[in-house]
């Protein structure tokens, strides 16, 4: 479940740092589903979290992509981030447990063509000469080295 969460978010994030460093990505908050009405949108997960043991988790905020979330990661101990609000433990796993309909289908990201390749490059060469010194080239699959 952490996984189908990380895929999730690690993909909106980079969306987002994209968006930073002059990527073609659209500046405000991520955007995790377009409808707010359909089953699967932000504003459900934010609903579904908090009625199963996340009671501070934040609804999403509307941006030019649509509605979604403005900080999303996971920490190295498996610890969820959202707007930063560290939501953790037993009350955790039972939130991803029951709202796993909603959230997006996990699996391996697909293999990047050269042109994403290149803009994921440009984006670590970029991160790297604004401060971040270590942040990794990507991999053929968009995934940051170790």
């Amino acid at each position: 479940m952490r996984a189908r969460i990380g895929v999730a978010l690690t993909t909106a994030g980079c969306a987002l740092a994209l968006a930073a460093c002059g990527g073609s990505g659209t500046s405000g908050p991520v955007a995790v589903g377009t409808n707010p009405n359909a089953a699967n949108s932000p504003l459900h997960l934010s609903e579904c979290m908090r009625a199963h043991g996340l009671p501070s988790f934040p609804d999403p905020t509307q941006g030019p992509g649509g509605p979604g979330f403005n900080g999303l990661g996971f920490t190295f101990t498996g610890d969820l981030i959202v707007d930063g609000i560290t939501f953790s433990g037993p009350a955790l796993k039972g939130a991803e447990a029951a709202c796993k309909s909603i959230l997006p289908p996990t699996g391996p990201p697909p293999k990047l063509s050269a042109a994403q390749y290149r803009t994921e490059l440009a984006f670590s060469t970029c991160m790297r000469k604004h401060g971040v010194p270590n942040f990794p080239d990507p991999t053929a699959r968009g995934t940051p080295r170790s």
